[in-house]
């Protein structure tokens, strides 16, 4: 979505967020490496060739397995479409995530924020 800073999403009671446009900038100038960030509008592509291959495979073999994968493929996209989903590609580096949660000390979320590969769905955050 556009004007979007941050990426994330709820694990329990816990926010895990991405700052997403600075991520984005420190990538293409080469400041973090092997990380790349997929967006929605690639996993709704990625989604949509599933979709086909399944649809295709169900109509020159209707089984009902063929049928249940093709249900899921669509299943699948909902989701992502719902969800807004981005993926992160590779380890990223702990300044670039937040974790919030009701409870925890300061100390408990800098242990648990290092590297990050996790989907997550878009959130704006100050």
């Amino acid at each position: 979505m556009k004007g979007q800073k941050g990426i994330g999403n709820k694990y329990g009671d816990k926010t895990v967020s991405v700052d997403k446009a600075k991520l984005q900038k420190d990538i293409k100038s080469g400041k973090v490496k092997d990380v790349e960030i997929v967006d929605n509008k690639r996993i709704m592509a990625e989604h949509d060739a599933a979709i086909a291959k399944a649809r295709q495979r169900y109509n020159k073999h209707p089984s009902d397995e063929n049928q249940q994968r093709l249900e899921n493929a669509k299943r699948d996209r909902a989701h992502s479409k719902r969800d807004q989903e981005a993926l992160m590609k590779g380890s990223v580096p702990k300044e670039y995530v937040r974790i919030e949660s009701p409870g925890p000390s300061t100390a408990h979320k800098a242990a648990i924020g290092g590297a990050v590969g996790a989907s997550v769905a878009p959130k704006n955050y100050d």
